[in-house]
């Protein structure tokens, strides 16, 4: 995500100084968020199937869904999940 970002921010800022005509500026623009945008769904995507939860009781494990993944409540590094 940290490469993606810093490009982003590199477009905007091509964008933002080099002479160019607009719909060459939004077309960057545009495909630059696609990426970042893009990037964030599989980053999230491989935070979600990285692994699992295991109950220290019942040792029964929750493997949340990409939704639940994505939704989840965060507090510092760590996410915070409703048990069905």
């Amino acid at each position: 995500m940290t490469i993606s970002i810093t490009f982003f921010i590199s477009l905007i800022a091509v964008v933002s100084f080099v002479d160019m005509p607009l719909w060459a500026k939004i077309l960057i623009g545009v495909g630059g968020f696609v990426q970042l945008i893009t990037a964030a769904l599989i980053s999230f995507r491989i935070e979600q199937k990285a692994g699992y939860y295991e109950c220290q009781h019942c040792h029964h494990k929750y493997i949340p869904t990409y939704a639940q993944s994505n939704l989840a409540m965060h507090i510092g590094r760590k996410k915070i999940y409703e048990m069905p």
